[in-house]
């Protein structure tokens, strides 16, 4: 969907701003991690693999789901 204003707004002032992070965030490698896991753009905890851990994810998902108005 279309990012509007009335899009954004259907979202509060904390919501847009983890949807912000979320959107931008990227994966890192640790020397610490095996080399198929890497740190959670989101939060920092370990993953398997690369991007979001599941419960960024669905943070993610979520906020998504509440600006494009789907009803769960």
């Amino acid at each position: 969907m279309k990012r509007t204003k009335e899009w954004w707004q259907r979202l509060e002032k904390w919501e847009r701003k983890r949807l912000f992070e979320l959107e931008h965030a990227y994966s890192c490698r640790s020397a610490y991690l095996p080399d198929d896991c890497c740190d959670c753009g989101g939060c920092g905890l370990p993953t398997l693999g690369y991007g979001l851990c599941k419960a960024c994810n669905d943070t993610w998902r979520s906020l998504l789901d509440k600006a494009n108005e789907v009803k769960l």
